[in-house]
């Protein structure tokens, strides 16, 4: 990721911070998890996977590029699914952010 979109990045979640709650045009329902987005360098959408645990903690799972209705890596929300049940499971722990 480049200086710029992670800048970018950042900022969004700064923002999403602040919410009381996941709301449109930051946050997307999708399928059972939750879908963080933003325009990244030259307008590219940029997403984060992501659900609310039972102790209403964000947990962000796996970033992607949404382009012409494709995600790019294509597996990113399967790959988001699983490390989801790997962490409700106990079989993968999460890592707290402070920005």
């Amino acid at each position: 990721m480049s200086e710029k979109n992670r800048a970018r990045a950042d900022r969004f979640l700064r923002i999403a911070r602040q919410l009381n709650r996941l709301e449109w045009p930051y946050f997307r329902k999708f399928h059972e998890l939750w879908e963080a987005r933003w325009r990244g360098e030259n307008s590219v959408p940029h997403r984060i996977f992501c659900y609310v645990s039972s102790d209403r903690q964000l947990i962000l799972l796996c970033g992607c590029i949404h382009k012409d209705d494709r995600y790019k890596p294509t597996e990113a929300y399967n790959t988001a699914v699983q490390r989801r049940n790997e962490i409700e499971n106990g079989e993968a722990s999460t890592h707290e952010f402070d920005f």
